[in-house]
């Protein structure tokens, strides 16, 4: 209903959405599902002023005994990679502290896959062969 509203309002200006989630292309499959909801006769003027732009995030949230009650209180390790894809910005390519721009995405997300995601997974794996039923196990 936003995008059709900035149609309607004849805001022109380029908005850019980046879904920074743990999947490969997650920005792209929220583009499918917000094209699909949009009536017809917005899809071109999306299609023009709003770009969804892919991105791979390296960010680990480990479990925490807080200190606090605070739901809202979140731990997180130093290492942070935020890699977007520079080529699917519509306008101006902005200036994000942390965000590094690329036009080979995949490039990077094959690496976070067969580096780090491959040590959790033989993790797993080889905890589900000792009989273990998480990880914390």
């Amino acid at each position: 209903k936003g995008l059709v509203k900035r149609k309607e309002q004849g805001n022109e200006s380029p908005l850019n959405i980046i879904a920074c989630e743990n999947m490969v292309r997650g920005t792209t499959q929220l583009k499918g599902h917000v094209m699909n909801a949009l009536p017809e006769d917005a899809k071109a003027w999306v299609e023009e002023h709003v770009g969804f732009v892919d991105s791979a995030v390296d960010r680990i949230v480990p479990p925490s005994a807080s200190a606090t009650n605070d739901p809202l209180e979140v731990t997180v390790e130093t290492f942070s990679e935020w890699i977007v894809d520079k080529t699917q910005f519509k306008g101006a390519l902005p200036n994000i502290p942390g965000m590094e721009l690329t036009d080979n995405l995949m490039a990077f997300v094959e690496r976070k896959l067969f580096t780090l995601n491959t040590g959790h997974a033989i993790t797993a794996y080889l905890g589900k062969l000792a009989g273990h039923q998480t990880i914390r196990g």
